[in-house]
């Protein structure tokens, strides 16, 4: 240690021997001589000690002690003397050298010490660098020299921007904004993970598709006829007919629910249960997935939507075919009145007596809704029974269904409260297009207290299941068969992906029949971004039977086809089917159980 180093030890091992000058010192001088240094620290280390005059009687002579600073550089030597506190005097042989701490050492001591800390203790922002070794293995952001620097115990890295915005883009694609640019941070297949400013909520309703549903009679607030959405997250566990939210009592209301087939509706009645116009969906939704689904009514009007975007729909009347509801019934939850028991999970459900934009419908499903929420007039998080808008609120009364579960659409299926994942899938700028697995969101409002990116495969906590990347589309119903002419044919399947880079295809299977003996008989599949043509050859294929027989052919052919690709911006697909030119075909299906799909190419 050098003799401007704030830490000195006072004793080496032993207590160190009192000593006393054997020659005399004089002002100014360098050096001592003493007849002992045994136990005292020694060069390069640096000590602090005293010198004090004594009487015969071997007691000290008051008014001439004086605080000193040295090194011991022999066993009667001590050197680089430093006067630390008293006045300088010549004192005799026989004079007192102890070695002991002194204010001085103390006060060493708190300036080096203060060098690095607060006077709380505490450690300062900036103190420590990068290289260096912390004892307790814990490094934070207030630790380091540098922001930017890698959390040692699970692989992620802390960069200096933080998180502006936040825009759900549907398909569980969203834009993170930075506030500076992150061009030459991020690139596509790095890792994200985004911390919660409001942790997501706990848990979820859960429905044993038997008897299982919440209710509230004679709701409040739900006197609307026209112009509303209902939307909300739910996990099938198995297909059949069951409600998701619904007013209805045999004659008027509404239901908002899925099919047997997995395929989503809205159905509104008016006076009878023959007078209903009834919206539903071509795909169905996925089993053991985290799906939001959501639809809107305007003046008969129905759209209804999935994870966000618009999903391609139907809309069968009867009766009267109204375009207004009448409000009936109690308000249900997992079932429509008293049956059509719901099958699986289910939160965040809520009603507006309003039209809402596919915008503002990914916004609500990327964080639990507060309740204060404009046209909002009943919603349920999941966590309990109580309403979130307390405004005449509609608690509900549990038929046998559970609620608190701990499961839920946020936070990596319910793993944490705060934590979620991405996938880099583009950079411009300061804003990263990123990709969700099913069970995580990126809150839009409520904001994002922290994010940390990885180079690495899997760090900490980052999930590689393909099937919960997967962005599909899933035919649970077997599609009807297309006019039978040549050239492909829109039979109203479709998948948006997002933009990035993927692994795409489909796998189906044709259900063919032609309309007598023939020699051969051919039908083309492709999965392409026309409704009438195949745009890329990879993902198209054909099928071709060859027969002598007498008689009408039926037979169905398995056919699938993948490819990666890489897109500039989210876009729409197709499965488009193409019957063989004449009148060779009597009919020509896609099987159910059928899917679309696109999974990220850095999973």
């Amino acid at each position: 240690m050098a003799l401007s180093d704030f830490f000195n030890n006072a004793t080496v091992s032993t207590r160190p021997d009192a000593g006393a000058l054997t020659a005399q010192k004089l002002i100014a001088a360098s050096s001592i001589t003493v007849d002992t240094t045994a136990g005292w620290p020694v060069s390069p280390d640096s000590v602090h000690f005293i010198i004090y005059q004594v009487d015969a009687s071997g007691n000290k002579v008051a008014g001439t002690q004086t605080d000193w600073k040295g090194t011991v550089t022999s066993s009667t030597a001590i050197g680089s003397l430093t006067l630390k506190a008293g006045t300088d005097q010549i004192y005799p042989v026989g004079s007192k050298v102890i070695a002991t701490p002194t204010g001085a050492w103390a006060d060493d001591m708190v300036t080096g010490l203060l060098v690095a800390h607060e006077q709380d203790g505490t450690l300062k922002a900036g103190a420590v660098d990068v290289t260096a070794v912390i004892a307790d293995g814990v490094v934070t952001r207030a630790k380091l020299a540098s922001a930017v620097q890698t959390e040692l115990n699970d692989g992620w890295t802390i960069p200096t921007q933080t998180v502006s915005s936040v825009t759900n883009n549907g398909n569980r694609s969203y834009d993170v904004v930075f506030n500076s640019t992150v061009a030459a941070l991020l690139s596509p297949g790095m890792r994200l993970r985004t911390t919660r400013t409001v942790s997501a909520p706990a848990g979820s309703f859960y429905f044993d598709g038997v008897n299982d549903y919440f209710s509230k009679a004679t709701p409040n607030k739900l006197t609307f006829t026209d112009n509303f959405t209902c939307s909300g997250w739910i996990n099938l566990l198995a297909y059949q007919q069951g409600g998701i939210i619904s007013r209805f009592n045999g004659t008027s209301g509404f239901t908002f629910r899925v099919e047997a087939t997995g395929q989503l509706s809205l159905v509104g009645f008016n006076a009878a249960a023959g007078n209903y116009r009834w919206g539903q969906t071509y795909q169905s939704i996925p089993l053991n997935k985290w799906t939001h689904v959501a639809a809107s009514w305007a003046t008969g009007t129905l759209v209804l939507y999935i994870d966000g975007l618009v999903a391609p729909s139907a809309t069968t009347t009867a009766g009267t075919a109204p375009t207004t509801i009448a409000q009936a019934g109690d308000l249900q939850l997992g079932a429509t009145n008293g049956a059509g028991f719901l099958s699986g999970r289910g939160a965040q459900f809520a009603v507006f007596d309003a039209v809402l934009s596919a915008a503002t419908i990914r916004s609500y499903s990327s964080q639990t809704l507060s309740g204060s929420e404009t046209n909002l007039k009943t919603a349920h998080s999941g966590a309990g029974l109580l309403d979130l808008n307390t405004t005449t609120p509609n608690d509900m009364t549990a038929s046998g269904a559970l609620s608190g579960q701990g499961y839920s659409p946020y936070c990596d299926n319910y793993a944490s409260l705060t934590t979620d994942y991405e996938l880099v899938m583009k950079v411009n700028g300061a804003t990263a297009t990123v990709q969700v697995p099913e069970g995580c969101t990126i809150p839009t409002s409520g904001g994002v207290s922290a994010v940390a990116y990885s180079t690495a495969t899997s760090p900490f906590g980052f999930t590689l299941d393909k099937g919960r990347w997967e962005v599909e589309s899933y035919f649970g119903l077997a599609s009807t068969s297309p006019t039978l002419t040549a050239g492909y044919k829109d039979i109203s399947w479709k998948l948006t992906i997002p933009l990035g880079a993927w692994d795409i295809g489909f796998q189906t299977v044709f259900n063919l029949a032609s309309t007598a003996a023939q020699t051969d008989v051919y039908a083309g599949v492709a999965m392409s971004t026309s409704t009438s043509s195949a745009t890329d050859p990879r993902l198209t294929a054909a099928t071709l039977r060859l027969s002598g027989a007498s008689s009408t052919i039926r037979y169905n052919t398995n056919v699938a086809r993948s490819q990666r690709t890489t897109l500039a911006s989210a876009t729409t697909y197709n499965l488009t089917v193409d019957p063989e030119a004449g009148a060779q075909i009597a009919a020509l299906t896609l099987s159910s159980k059928s899917n679309m799909y696109a999974i990220p190419a850095g999973i």
